[in-house]
């Protein structure tokens, strides 16, 4: 989907520019929504967790996010206004 995602985090927030690395991939699940609130249509997720080791959380943890990139090919979506940010 040429570097489109979307998650809760805003890797724009981070005090110095991410970029995602396989080593920072923890674990990969699919999953299925419904596209755009529908009750017959599902979307096909890949959910990836990565961890940020150089952002600490103030009790010293590692911090962790998710950040989903869709299963199908970008051809078969005629509107991808899902998308919040890109890579």
């Amino acid at each position: 989907m040429n570097g489109k995602y979307f998650s809760i985090t805003s890797l724009h927030k981070f005090e110095k520019p991410v970029s995602i690395k396989e080593e920072m991939i923890k674990d990969v699940i699919i999953t299925y929504w419904p596209f755009q609130e529908s009750d017959t249509l599902i979307m096909p997720f890949y959910r990836f967790c990565i961890e940020f080791p150089d952002y600490k959380q103030d009790n010293g943890l590692n911090r962790y996010s998710y950040f989903y990139v869709l299963a199908i090919q970008p051809e078969y979506i005629s509107d991808d206004s899902i998308w919040w940010n890109e890579f």
